[in-house]
């Protein structure tokens, strides 16, 4: 364990800030200049740090309006006090930044072994602006950052610049990178770092391609002070032992989020066909037990003892990462029920640098349009769901913008407003992101999930199909369970803020009391679990002001799952004939609005609630541009 403690020791005329590493670096592209400073202390209380330090970060600093892709966007790279740190899954970076896709605000966290790098190399965060004048790696060695040539790595899929770069640098550096669909502005390509852990979501690729930067390597060997080791390693050691003894943690280990593809498919939850469905004739052969004859290794991230990377090898020795979204997203929601093919397209996706999620739902768009005679403008074009070959070539395609693949590029929101027709009718997305891999139309509370997610339609924010099958019910209104969608959207994201997995918690039922405790040895900041969750409470009503600042007329009509949920009742299973309605979505979402004090006809944070929340002067700047009515109430 790399840490150090000094109980009220003063080091160098400060005192210790234990659990952060004091140091924000920025880096301005088109100078060609790196500066660093020390952290804002009055930040850590209110917003912990990780993906709250960025949205914080973000508010302040990136012009009003500015494009996304402008030199004028901001990266953020920053790190919570946990990261790094011996706990369960301390494993977490969050990158924040304006979405290419959403236009909105967008963060997406990375784990493997590059986060606990970053935090040891000496950062809080790295703050990146401007755009280099040719392809450029960011290299960071402890104190030392480097903007170093990249043009002998621009247009290599990502395998092989990791590979060049560790064979360049030594194999201690961590590499986190784009491949060609982030240089060639895809908006919804990926950062990608040991081949297969990706920040993949909101288009974090592209604004690092806009910018030039093919990558980033760091090396970091420092200690991260810790407030009590002692205490630190007791919790920590108490909370390994509570994951490695549970019941499901065999299973767990097996089979990883695989595993829910077959309950997925028993309870009507998998995409398929483009989310025209929600069940798939094939789902045996693309399930957990499929997945883990498939496995041949282990691999975890950074201080985690319940690896969820899956290796899995293809029959003629394709080697790729699975999981439930990619899996569910390249197989069932394309139609395409083998493994194999699966990790091919998985792999492709990989190195090209793309966001698997939403290229499924791209590519299951585009086979649907086919379908309905909507492509007649791409005469060369034949898809068909189930296709492999069809499928491999429009990823392809997609990322180097070629014919069909240059439209759907921009996503799927964009790509339907252009064909047109019946098209937006059947584009699976909320606030232009493509959703992710859960068909929810007889979920009412993971729609709302999806409709009022911060960075567009993505579960990781909230998952709740569990507790509507079995407590909550799937089609009821009701207050507990706009209650609960509050709760776990901000639970999750106190994950984020931390700088840890949520699969802990998720996955292995690891009590959220463990963090407060963690958090109070790794920091000295005595916080109770509640205060934790009005930091994430801060943070969503913050990152949700950004969205009205950035966007004319944003509010309330924003938060709407696609009429195919609405509309479209599933067409066979236990539950045709079914769908959640139009009423009952804005009956929860009315309820949603008044428990986080938004006002329920615009759909933004109260002033009041901003106040409360110590958001001052975000609620001056909000008002400033838009009228917000008294405090809601129940």
């Amino acid at each position: 364990m790399s840490a150090w403690s000094s109980k009220n020791s003063i080091a160098e005329g400060f005192v210790v800030l234990y659990g952060y590493m004091d140091k924000v670096a920025r880096i301005d592209l088109s100078k060609g200049r790196v500066t660093a400073e020390p952290l804002r202390k009055e930040l850590i209380k209110p917003f912990i740090g990780g993906r709250g330090f960025g949205a914080k970060a973000l508010w302040d600093e990136l012009p009003k309006k500015a494009e996304p892709l402008s030199p004028e966007n901001i990266v953020i790279l920053a790190a919570g006090p946990l990261t790094g740190v011996y706990a369960p899954a301390a494993c977490k970076l969050s990158l924040v930044s304006k979405s290419p896709i959403t236009y909105g605000y967008a963060d997406s966290s990375v784990g493997g072994n590059f986060a606990a790098a970053f935090k040891r190399a000496g950062y809080d965060m790295v703050i990146i602006k401007g755009v280099s004048s040719k392809p450029t790696y960011i290299y960071i060695d402890n104190d030392i950052i480097e903007l170093r040539d990249a043009e002998h790595l621009w247009g290599k899929p990502v395998s092989q610049v990791e590979e060049e770069l560790r064979k360049e640098l030594g194999r201690e550096f961590q590499i986190l990178s784009i491949g060609p669909a982030g240089e060639n502005l895809v908006k919804f390509a990926s950062l990608v770092t040991e081949l297969g852990r990706a920040s993949g979501r909101t288009g974090m690729g592209a604004l690092m391609g806009f910018k030039k930067v093919k990558a980033i390597a760091i090396y970091g060997d420092k200690d991260i002070p810790i407030y009590d080791i002692e205490e630190l390693v007791r919790i920590s050691d108490e909370a390994y032992s509570y994951i490695r003894n549970h019941d499901d943690f065999e299973w767990w280990i097996k089979q990883g989020t695989v595993r829910t593809i077959d309950w997925c498919q028993k309870l009507g939850f998998l995409p398929t066909r483009n989310m025209r469905e929600a069940y798939f004739e094939k789902a045996a052969d693309i399930d957990g037990a499929s997945m883990a004859a498939k496995k041949v290794a282990f691999k975890s991230c950074f201080a985690c003892n319940m690896p969820c990377c899956n290796p899995c090898m293809s029959s003629d020795g394709v080697l790729s990462e699975l999981d439930h979204e990619n899996v569910a997203m390249l197989g069932s929601n394309c139609g395409i029920g083998s493994m194999d093919e699966i990790i091919k397209l998985n792999k492709l996706c990989d190195d090209l640098g793309l966001d698997t999620i939403s290229t499924g739902n791209v590519v299951a768009f585009a086979m649907e349009c086919y379908e309905r005679g909507l492509l007649n403008n791409y005469p060369d074009v034949k898809l068909s769901f189930g296709d492999f070959n069809a499928a491999a070539e429009l990823i392809k395609d997609i990322a180097y913008r070629r014919g069909l693949g240059a439209l759907l590029a921009d996503g799927v929101a964009e790509a339907s407003k252009k064909i047109g027709g019946e098209a937006e009718a059947f584009a699976m997305h909320v606030k232009r992101l493509e959703i992710s891999a859960y068909e929810s139309r007889t979920a009412l509370g993971q729609a709302l999930a999806y409709g009022t997610c911060d960075v567009g339609a993505h579960h990781n924010r909230c998952w709740m199909i569990l507790e509507e099958v079995t407590e909550l019910g799937r089609f009821n209104v009701s207050l507990e369970k706009a209650k609960h969608v509050v709760f776990l959207q901000n639970a999750r994201a106190l994950f984020d803020l931390l700088g840890a997995c949520r699969f802990t918690w998720v996955e292995l039922k690891l009590p959220l009391s463990y963090y407060a405790k963690i958090f109070k040895a790794v920091t000295s900041i005595d916080y109770k679990l509640e205060d934790l969750l009005l930091a994430s409470e801060r943070v969503w009503s913050l990152t949700r002001a950004f969205w009205a600042r950035e966007i004319e007329g944003f509010g309330r009509s924003y938060d709407y799952v696609p009429k195919r949920w609405l509309e479209e009742p599933l067409p066979s299973g236990e539950l045709a004939g079914k769908h959640i309605t139009r009423e009952d979505y804005d009956k929860l979402l009315d309820m949603w609005y008044q428990l986080r004090g938004w006002d329920v006809k615009t759909g933004l944070p109260t002033r009041e609630r901003l106040e409360e929340l110590g958001l001052r002067e975000v609620a001056e700047e909000l008002y400033g541009r838009a009228e917000v009515t008294t405090k809601a109430k129940l």
